[in-house]
């Protein structure tokens, strides 16, 4: 009797141990959605596939210019078809809230103007989270999406350069207020929601970390974030463990560090209107992605690495001449309308099933 209460305690041991086998938290694993993903209807089959191959966080875009055309015209259709497909499919969302409106804007007209008055920015913010938090408007009217609320918040999108990200170079004091604005908007609707720095782009990452803190930036963010581009996997490690280097410096060893865009876009030998220096074939693509996450993998505690999502899910391939970053995608809209798998895609959902079952 007593030998087999035993082994049943060593039974539900081994089961409790399997519970826990994962190799990493549930949403290390991502995409970003965009492209052919964001205009139109969602993809539900797009959305299946994601989650068959291993995608656990989906990273979207809250254009707030889009979204609140004029003050206090909130338009959220758009993100309420993805937040919904995402929940579906068992995936938590990262929203990036960027994109100054005209009538907000410092610059009108200039895209990547920061907004004239940083409150405007953070009530936008706040009814964001009202909508999409915990017991969101929208969770209330869609009874039928089992909730799944957003607790992540990224303020902005790489404004440590101007064409993508923030006009007004340097960038650090307008940005960490910003920051400061939203982090008192979006904590006042939920106290426990983390606040996502916005990804600093390319080598510079970490000494624009440093800006930031000399802007009396610590302490604003819960996370941090790169998008650390580059020529190799070895060059995208490297440019990690400045940013770790940098926050352990400044008193943020026990904050997180996120990498919400790694790709190289397999757009070698393609015409371009624009490359940016780390284009590849689609072969390279593939075994470049699997190099960098086994090496993000092997140093995931010591850098504190809480994700890592690749740019992007699926992109259309232009039938005349793009962007380099037309070629990103796991997936391939080609011109004709057939949709193709690159081969990183099998290389992710490799990794996937190795590290998340």
């Amino acid at each position: 009797m007593l030998r087999g209460v035993l082994l049943a305690g060593l039974a539900s041991l081994v089961l409790a141990g399997g519970a826990q086998a994962r190799a990493v938290p549930f949403g290390f694993l991502g995409v970003t959605a965009d492209g052919p993903l964001t205009t139109g209807a969602p993809r539900p089959a797009e959305f299946a596939l994601m989650q068959r191959h291993g995608v656990e966080l989906l990273r979207i875009g809250i254009e707030w210019n889009v979204v609140e055309p004029a003050p206090g015209v909130l338009r959220w259709a758009g993100t309420d078809a993805l937040v919904t497909a995402a929940a579906q499919h068992g995936m938590d969302v990262l929203p990036t809230i960027a994109w100054t409106p005209r009538w907000a804007a410092a610059h009108p007209g200039v895209r990547t103007s920061p907004p004239d008055d940083d409150a405007t920015y953070g009530r936008f913010a706040a009814e964001a989270v009202r909508r999409y938090g915990p017991g969101g408007a929208f969770w209330r009217e869609h009874p039928e999406v089992k909730p799944r609320p957003i607790r992540m918040w990224q303020v902005w999108n790489e404004p440590n350069q101007a064409v993508y990200g923030w006009s007004d170079q340097p960038f650090a004091p307008g940005y960490v207020a910003l920051l400061r604005a939203a982090r008192a908007a979006i904590k006042g609707v939920d106290p426990r929601a983390q606040i996502v720095l916005a990804g600093l782009v390319g080598p510079s990452s970490g000494h624009d970390l440093n800006t930031i803190y000399a802007a009396h930036g610590r302490g604003l963010f819960d996370m941090a974030d790169l998008h650390p581009f580059a020529i190799k996997p070895e060059g995208v490690l490297r440019i990690v463990r400045q940013a770790r280097h940098a926050m352990n410096r400044h008193g943020d060893r026990d904050t997180p560090l996120s990498i919400t865009e790694l790709t190289w876009p397999a757009a070698a030998g393609k015409r371009t209107v624009r490359r940016y220096g780390f284009e590849v074939d689609e072969q390279t693509q593939a075994s470049d992605l699997r190099s960098a996450l086994d090496q993000l993998l092997a140093q995931r505690r010591s850098l504190r690495l809480e994700h890592v999502m690749w740019y992007t899910w699926i992109t259309a391939s232009p039938a005349g001449v793009g962007d380099a970053f037309d070629y990103s995608g796991l997936r391939a809209l080609l011109p004709d309308g057939q949709v193709v798998d690159r081969p990183a895609l099998a290389v992710y959902a490799s990794v996937a099933r190795r590290i998340e079952r």
